[in-house]
């Protein structure tokens, strides 16, 4: 394939040396990944996803395809130096939802991306145009120079020995009990986590197997950096806020993703390889919550690095209590087959 994913969808590419414009029409039915993503009834369209998108518009701006050789070894440092949703995507499986992205070039190989879309009313009136969905800027440079591996080992040495406990769900489990809105194709956590018992610390181990092969009608669409890989650093993130709104709250509203900031990628993900994601939390109040991400491959190498993610509390996505420390033996203790139990804890 020489085409991105998003850019095999794009409709009335234009381009020019120093900006670009499409339009991608969001369809569950095209991108049948979009129907594995539901809340509230609804596909919601991924953070993680948006963030490709705007990804591969400042690729194709730079002129950058897939290699064509998939030995290929070469990879540009890919750099997210900011990504804010400024209004969610949220549509019926049998809807549809035009986009609009327009990417311009910026000094020291930056690419601000912007996401766009039209307002309607039920009846169908328009009701305001050009409204501002997402924006990002990317920088995209030839040359990668890896930090000290030593600082992530010595740092994940740390987190995992310092006072923790250790889990493991399995992965049809976990899902089943702690993220039921995400199906088969978005289902990339293991079940096995370690939680730091100050709430400080989470590690969550992930594959993202060969699922985004499927994401749409048409297989085997190339993305850049595995939005995937990023959702999964990002359900991470938001398993933390449940750990941490567990502990004072029998139900509570979840805070989702709606920001990252200097996000680094120094090699590609790979399919079938289990990763580690570290989690740190930095910042917490009622409506926020802001961690750092590290991302490691089964070798130790760093893989990705998320200076800050930002969660904030949404308004419609209700959860009951599921805290691991606490419900975690009840967990074993239940049946495995019909765990009635367990479901309601979670």
């Amino acid at each position: 394939m020489n085409q991105w994913f998003f850019i095999h969808f794009a409709q009335h590419l234009q381009q020019t040396s120093d900006d670009l414009s499409f339009e991608w029409l969001i369809d569950p039915q095209q991108q049948v990944f979009l129907q594995h993503h539901i809340f509230s009834g609804q596909c919601l369209v991924p953070a993680a996803i948006s963030t490709e998108l705007c990804i591969q518009a400042a690729m194709q701006l730079a002129l950058i395809t897939p290699p064509s050789d998939t030995a290929q070894t070469g990879y540009p440092k890919i750099s997210i130096e900011s990504f804010n949703i400024k209004r969610p995507l949220a549509l019926g499986c049998d809807e549809q939802i035009k986009l609009f992205v327009s990417a311009i070039r910026l000094p020291d190989n930056g690419y601000k991306v912007s996401l766009r879309r039209h307002l309607y009313h039920a009846n169908g009136k328009l009701l305001r145009r050009d409204v501002l969905v997402a924006q990002s800027v990317i920088r995209i440079e030839t040359a990668i120079h890896l930090p000290n591996n030593l600082h992530i080992g010595t740092l994940v040495k740390c987190a995992i020995e310092g006072p923790c406990k250790h889990f493991d769900f399995g992965q049809a489990n976990y899902y089943k009990l702690i993220n039921p809105s995400h199906g088969e194709l978005f289902q990339s956590l293991t079940g096995k986590c370690t939680l730091s018992n100050s709430l400080q610390w989470l590690i969550s181990e992930f594959n993202i197997q060969a699922k985004e092969q499927h994401y749409s009608c048409v297989d085997e669409l190339p993305f850049v950096c595995s939005p995937l890989a990023i959702d999964s650093v990002l359900q991470a993130c938001v398993l933390s806020c449940i750990q941490i709104e567990s502990v004072k709250h029998q139900q509570f509203l979840s805070k989702l993703p709606v920001a990252l900031n200097q996000v680094q990628f120094f090699q590609p993900f790979q399919f079938n390889h289990r990763y580690q994601c570290v989690l740190n939390l930095v910042a917490l109040d009622d409506q926020t919550q802001t961690l750092r991400a590290w991302v490691k491959d089964q070798q130790g190498q760093l893989v990705a690095y998320f200076d800050r993610i930002t969660l904030h509390r949404a308004p419609n996505e209700p959860r009951l209590a599921c805290q691991f420390e606490r419900d975690y033996r009840h967990f074993l203790l239940t049946d495995q087959q019909s765990k009635p139990d367990v479901e309601v804890l979670c």
